[in-house]
């Protein structure tokens, strides 16, 4: 204020407002505008239109009676402090003016200058420290009210404790929390405790008995000139309700996601991980109470840096586009194992659309892709097999077809021709039965070398099956060129090769066939170098033939016999001729051989070298053997009974009969069902049945043996059996092939093979048999060498069964041993 320039009102006569202004002028102190006038009217007017700050006013005014001036103008600026100037030195007037608002009551004439400003002064300090306190004390009354209501209607129950934590006041809400009016909870103790610090979370019963959880906070005041603490507590029951819901729905959901056995996460925007299903966390690696989040690059498939490895980040990519995602992921386990996800990428959307983050739902599909990996190379193998052998790794059947249709294609269209050789390996049977199926292998293996060393580019070697090849040689100029080929191959395939300790020399017959000059598809020229190739081999082997007409009409004649064979055991045309054996020291015959005759109706009788090898081939020959040894034993028994002398009957076991698995069950069968004692009974074996697999065959022999049968090795010396293996080959006999016989007279290897056989089975002591005998030379060479039996034409033809045991029982031979040679007939 001594700053400020004082807006002062004097309201007086002229005579004394010259004096008060003199005065005011002589307070060198106080900065003042004085605005004087002598009526209270234009007093007011002055107070209405502008601010004063304060007023000197004379009581004696023209205009006003006794105290109405001071009145009016206070009525008029209640604020405005009012200074009284008088003539009269009135006590009581002055204390009744000072007690109704004026300031100061000053006598005219007694005061000096200075007291004159410091009235003035003092009378608007004290005017402004009113105002001060007036506007303080509404103030106060305001808040007070305000904060009495915010108390009083808070939702929250506010309480004050005292020292000893008793209860001096309760809002309304407190009394509705504890279901009691505040003059009852007033005095009663707060027994739950509070954190003096912090939040602090009671559970108590509360209105109606009903439980309720509240958050309770204090803080320290004054309390009616005590300490006290101001408690708020806030009925959070409802929200604990849905948190408990919540926390149940969210354990709910995490014992589903749980049981899902495929591991699934979620990550937000910022690439943290807000959920995990167990299978997650042990994927991981990492306890299910670890603190979470953790950013996505935690994983085990996650670089170091999230999207900055160099690679393009998935989860980067799917918030980008919005579209799922589906990649295999390879993790790698805590254990140091790899295993392999396929893992979808899902994204998450609020329900106003928005992304939120991630889904990724992985499965384990490490052995899924292992399988189709193994699936794929079986694939890949499988269509190796199915277009090449697996042995030689040259074309099969298949291919070789697709091949030659391609070939004839090409040759349709360029007028040229092409020839098409069918190879069969010469004796490849005797190899493979005598040195066992992995030499065969081996033997096979070799062939194809050497014939796919000397073919073109251009053309193709096949193995068809077995030991049967097939070339298929394209642009071949001519028969002439076809035969140079022909017998180049048959050079190449004939060279010897040591193979487990035997030099072997192999051959082979090719049969060969032209296109377009024999056939005009694929299968009818396979069908022409299949009949040349069998017309080669009737030719002698080891040597090529080309297609004619005619081989077409013998192929076609073999077909026919092989349909009429399969009907013959059916129709009965089968029928059994008996040879006898005769004892060259005895004069009498001493057992007979069974074989087998086919009675054709149109073509008649047929000879077994003609449909023999076909059933062998077809696998006809097992049951025609079977029918051959029943019906042998039923006749050799009816003849035992009719009292022809005892004698065995032999009957021959085919290769492939002898590998049977049930061959002793059906022998004996055969046995119990026609009545003949076993020891009647011999079987004839050739040798290259038993030396496939010695070790099986003896077995085998062995059982027969015990059963009671005799054995005997059929054509001994034409196969490649050892003295080590014949000594464990539980035998009777050895039958010396034909082909031994019929040249012995002459010298030379024969001869001495067959002396080798008769002094190696008189050594063993085995009974030996001369088959072929037809010259009474081979007989005295046989008889003086020791040869037990002999059969042939020189004792007797093959006799049909009818009359056979009549014939037998008288039987005597044709001629006389030694020196009494003489013809004797038979019946």
């Amino acid at each position: 204020m001594q700053n400020r320039e004082l807006k002062i009102l004097l309201v007086e006569d002229h005579e004394a407002a010259a004096l008060v202004q003199r005065q005011l002028a002589s307070c060198h102190d106080l900065r003042f505008h004085l605005t004087m006038t002598d009526r209270l009217t234009n007093a007011l007017a002055l107070v209405r239109r502008h601010r004063f700050d304060a007023v000197l006013l004379d009581l004696g005014l023209p205009d006003a009676y006794g105290n109405e001036a001071f009145d009016r103008i206070r009525q008029r600026a209640p604020d405005l402090p009012i200074i009284i100037l008088s003539g009269q030195d009135d006590r009581e007037l002055a204390v009744s003016l000072v007690r109704t608002g004026a300031q100061a009551y000053l006598v005219k004439g007694r005061f000096e200058p200075a007291t004159l400003a410091t009235t003035i002064r003092y009378s608007i300090e004290r005017q402004e420290l009113l105002e001060a306190l007036k506007q303080s004390t509404e103030e106060a009354l305001t808040t007070g009210s305000r904060l009495h209501a915010v108390v009083q209607h808070n939702v929250d129950a506010i309480i004050v404790l005292d020292e000893k934590d008793t209860i001096c006041f309760a809002n309304p809400a407190a009394e509705e929390l504890f279901g009691s009016r505040a003059e009852h909870l007033v005095g009663t103790p707060f027994i739950y405790p509070l954190k003096k610090d912090g939040t602090s979370e009671i559970e108590f019963l509360g209105k109606g008995g009903v439980p309720v959880v509240v958050e309770g906070r204090s803080a320290t005041i004054e309390w009616d000139g005590h300490p006290a603490r101001l408690v708020t507590l806030r009925n959070i029951t409802t929200r604990k309700q849905l948190e408990r819901k919540i926390n149940a729905e969210r354990s709910f959901l995490q014992h589903v996601i749980d049981g899902v056995p495929d591991p699934i996460l979620v990550t937000d925007l910022d690439c943290r991980v807000r959920l995990r299903n167990a299978p997650a966390t042990a994927l991981l690696g990492c306890a299910p109470e670890e603190e979470w989040p953790l950013r996505c690059q935690h994983m085990p498939d996650r670089p170091a840096q999230p999207c900055k490895s160099g690679q393009e980040c998935t989860l980067a990519r799917v918030r980008k586009t919005g579209q799922s995602e589906r990649r295999i992921v390879e993790y790698r386990l805590p254990d140091g194992g790899v295993r392999h996800f396929e893992v979808e990428y899902t994204p998450l959307r609020s329900d106003d659309g928005s992304l939120q983050g991630v889904i990724e739902a992985s499965r384990d599909v490490t052995e899924r892709l292992k399988a189709e990996h193994h699936l794929k190379e079986n694939q890949q193998t499988l269509e190796h097999l199915a277009l090449y052998d697996p042995l030689t790794s040259l074309p099969n059947r298949n291919l070789f077809a697709d091949r030659l249709r391609q070939a004839m294609a090409k040759v349709r269209r360029n007028k040229r021709s092409l020839a098409l050789m069918f190879i069969d390996l010469d004796r490849f049977k005797n190899v493979n039965d005598t040195l066992g199926h992995s030499s065969g292998d081996c033997y096979l293996q070799e062939i194809a070398a050497r014939l796919g060393s000397c073919v073109r580019s251009s053309d193709t070697v096949a193995r068809l099956g077995g030991d049967e090849f097939v070339l298929l040689l394209e642009n071949i100029q001519g028969r002439e060129a076809a035969a140079r080929m022909a017998q180049n191959f048959l050079q190449v395939i004939s060279r010897s090769f040591p193979l487990d300790g035997h030099e072997l020399f192999p051959t082979a017959s090719i049969g060969i066939s032209l296109f377009p000059e024999d056939a005009q598809n694929a299968e009818e020229l396979m069908k022409c170098a299949d009949a040349a190739m069998y017309q080669a081999k009737e030719k002698g082997r080891n040597t090529f033939h080309f297609y004619t007409p005619e081989l077409h009409l013998r192929a076609h004649d073999t077909l026919t016999l092989e349909a009429s064979l399969r009907k013959a055991i059916e129709r009965d045309q089968l029928c059994l001729h008996f040879q006898p054996q005769f004892s060259l020291t005895r004069r009498r015959p001493v057992g007979l051989e069974a074989l087998v005759r086919w009675e054709h109706p149109e073509l008649g009788l047929i000879s077994p070298d003609r449909f023999i090898p076909l059933a062998e081939e077809t696998g006809l020959i097992v049951p025609i053997g079977e029918w051959v040894l029943r019906t042998a034993c039923r006749h050799h028994r009816e003849w035992l009974k009719m009292g022809m002398r005892p004698m065995r009957v032999a009957v021959n076991l085919s290769r492939r009969q002898f590998r049977q698995a049930n061959l002793i069950e059906m022998i004996g069968a055969i046995l119990d069902e026609t009545g003949l004692p076993p020891e009647y009974l011999e079987l004839e074996i050739t040798e290259s049945s038993i030396m496939n697999d010695v070790g099986s065959a003896i077995a085998t022999m062995r059982a027969l043996r015990e059963m009671g049968v005799h054995l005997a090795i059929d054509d001994f010396g034409s196969g490649y059996s050892s003295l080590s293996c014949l000594k464990q080959f539980p035998i009777s006999k050895l039958k010396i092939d034909r082909s031994f016989v019929r040249d012995l007279t002459l010298g030379g290897e024969n001869a001495a093979i067959t002396q080798a056989i008769i002094a190696l089975a008189r050594s063993l002591g085995l009974e030996v048999v001369a088959e072929g005998i037809e010259s009474k030379d081979q007989l005295r060479y046989l008889k003086k060498r020791g040869c037990h039996h002999g059969q042939g034409f020189l004792f007797s033809r093959p006799l049909p069964a009818a009359g056979l045991a009549e014939m037998a029982q008288d039987w005597i031979p044709r001629f006389t041993f030694g020196r009494r040679l003489q013809a004797v007939g038979i019946g």
